[in-house]
C-alpha cells in the first residue's frame, strides 16, 4: 500500500468489517480495534520503517478542541516521508486517525488520559495492552466516528 491509499484501505476494511462510520454503535470499538490492528501490520511502500517512518500510537482523553468537549479515544498511524533532500529538509509527517467520540460523564473522565506509542518488536505486547484497557470496555454508542488522513 502506498500512503496516499492509507485512508480509502482503513475506511474500507472498516465497512468490510461492519463497522458502521456514519452512525457507529457500541459494538464498533471493538471491531476497529481488530481491523486497525490488522490494518497496521500492511506495509507502506513509500515510507521508511526502520527509521520510525511508520508507527502506532494509541491515545485518550477528554479534550475540547474547539467544537465542544468530548472524551476521545484515537487510534492513529503515523507516517513520515523523507524530505526532499534528506540532510537539509525535515520529514513529512501524516497521520491516519481512527477517533470515537463520546459526550463526556464522570466515569469517562475518571478514565483521565493516556497515550503509548507501539515501539519495534513489540506488536503483540501494545495490542493486548491496549485491547485490556478500561476504555476498551466501553459499550455505550460513541457520538462520532471519524477517520482523517493529515499532515503535522
Amino acid at each position: 500500500m502506498k500512503s496516499s491509499e492509507a485512508l480509502s484501505t482503513l475506511a474500507g476494511m472498516l465497512t468490510a468489517a461492519g463497522v458502521n462510520l456514519a452512525s457507529p454503535s457500541g459494538a464498533d470499538l471493538s471491531k476497529a480495534l481488530a481491523v486497525f490492528r490488522d490494518f497496521s501490520e500492511i506495509p507502506v511502500e513509500d515510507v521508511n520503517k526502520e527509521e520510525d517512518g511508520d508507527m502506532v500510537l494509541f491515545q485518550y482523553g477528554t479534550y475540547d478542541w474547539g467544537s465542544g468537549e468530548f472524551f476521545e479515544l484515537d487510534l492513529v498511524r503515523q507516517l513520515m516521508h523523507p524530505g526532499e533532500d534528506d540532510e537539509e529538509d525535515d520529514d513529512v509527517i501524516f497521520q491516519l486517525h481512527c477517533t470515537f467520540r463520546y459526550v463526556p460523564t464522570e466515569s469517562l473522565r475518571a478514565f483521565g488520559s493516556f497515550d503509548r506509542w507501539m515501539a519495534a518488536g513489540d506488536e503483540d505486547t501494545f495490542w493486548n495492552e491496549i485491547q485490556a484497557m478500561p476504555a476498551f470496555g466501553l459499550t455505550e454508542a460513541p457520538s462520532s466516528l471519524s477517520v482523517s488522513y493529515e499532515g503535522v
